[in-house]
This record gives structure tokens, sequence and C-alpha cells, in this order.
């Protein structure tokens, strides 16, 4: 019996630290490489400045 393992990948860091650059690719190999559905892929920025200052943690 195969089950689906289903994940998420938050990235925090300092801003300017490369992030973006990081994960457009990522996101491009998953689109491209591995058949992902781009409705099945979130992208959030967080700096939009109603987020800037909010906690993260629960």
């Amino acid at each position: 019996m195969r089950q689906e393992v289903n994940r998420s990948v938050v990235l925090l860091g300092p801003r300017r630290f490369g992030k973006t650059i990081l994960i457009y690719p990522a996101i491009q190999d998953l689109l491209d490489i591995y058949g992902v559905s781009g409705r099945d892929i979130l992208y959030v920025s967080l700096e939009i400045p109603l987020y800037t200052g909010l906690m993260l943690e629960g």
C-alpha cells in the first residue's frame, strides 16, 4: 500500500540573502521535470507591507 507524503517548504531568512533566487528555479523544476501542476504550488511573498512585522509562529 502506497501513501502520498504531502510536504510544505517554508523558506525564511533575512532580506537580500537569495531566497527568491533559490526558490524560482526549484518551482520551475517542479513544473518542468516533475510534472507538478501549477495549481499545486503556492508561492507567497510576505514582503508586502501589510504582513511586515507579523509573527509567523503559531
